[in-house]
């Protein structure tokens, strides 16, 4: 696989990450799942600690998932970038040569 597929690859991911994280079904459910959490962790009891870490354990994972979208999201970010500017600087070389 060559460097600009690779870049091209990033951002179709990107792009895949961004609209499964905007999807209105998945944002309900990430905002469900971390609200029910904490109303969870609020409500136990001091002597409830394993309970809580359980809770705190879940959080994390909630937050992790994002995360992962996120990470590709501004993967492809900076693959756009990096592909524009070899692209941009391609441009100007064939311009170059033909002047």
């Amino acid at each position: 696989m060559t460097k600009v597929m690779e870049l091209e690859d990033q951002i179709r991911l990107a792009g895949e990450a961004e609209m499964i994280l905007s999807h209105d079904l998945v944002k309900a459910a990430i905002n469900t799942l971390r609200a029910d959490a904490y109303a969870k962790i609020e409500a136990t009891k001091p002597s409830q600690k394993e309970e809580r870490e359980f809770l705190y354990h879940r959080l994390q994972a909630i937050n992790g998932f994002e995360q992962q979208f996120q990470f590709h999201i501004e993967n492809g970010r900076m693959a756009r970038g990096i592909l524009d500017e070899w692209r941009a600087k391609k441009t100007t070389e064939g311009r170059r040569r033909r002047t």
